[in-house]
């Protein structure tokens, strides 16, 4: 019975044995298992947040894209503007030109000097001769410094001045009177541009 008993035991230390393998080759396979199960839910997290960068990126490269179009398209909007701008200020400038040659024609400038500031073309009695041989000089108030000849045709030797509208006598204010008739026709003028 012994042998019986040592084959049972044997055999019972077998079974455990083989129970035991069978343990261990369990708990391999189930860590081995978790193992893989590890790695995947890792490499799927990993995958995961991939995706979710590369979704990141694309949406701010696309964004970037959007961006950049949208003030290409502002600033081609300004400068259609601006070239529209610059077209109406053109036409306004060829406008004003028209306007300022129809007004600086000499028939308009007779014109206005006429009927506006009552100027007539000098009579004979009112031109003033100066002789060709005097050299005249400028003195302090611009009046030349020569003899003249008046409205009788004798020479006189003393400062001659400006002649007036009605042209027989002479004016020492020369600088004044030209500065007058100057000013009222310039304004004359620009009222007829206005």
């Amino acid at each position: 019975m012994n042998s019986a008993s040592a084959e049972k035991r044997d055999y019972d230390v077998i079974e455990f044995n083989k129970n035991q393998a069978a343990k261990l080759v369990d708990i391999k396979k189930r860590r081995l298992e978790k193992e893989k199960e590890k790695k995947a839910a890792v490499h799927t997290f990993k995958n995961v947040i991939g995706s979710i960068i590369l979704v990141i990126v694309m949406l701010s490269m696309f964004s970037m894209i959007v961006y950049r179009n949208s003030m290409v398209n502002a600033a081609k909007y300004e400068i259609f503007n601006l070239k529209t701008e610059i077209n109406t200020r053109n036409t306004q400038i060829e406008e004003l030109k028209a306007s300022l040659e129809s007004c600086t024609d000499i028939k308009t400038v007779e014109s206005i000097a006429i009927n506006e500031l009552n100027m007539q073309y000098p009579k004979k009695e009112q031109y003033v001769y100066i002789q060709g041989t005097k050299q005249f000089a400028l003195n302090d108030v611009a009046a030349p410094l020569a003899s003249s000849t008046s409205v009788d045709g004798e020479v006189k030797e003393e400062d001659a001045g400006v002649l007036t509208p009605e042209g027989n006598e002479l004016l020492d204010n020369t600088d004044e009177t030209s500065e007058s008739v100057l000013s009222q026709f310039l304004s004359a003028i620009m009222k007829k541009v206005d």
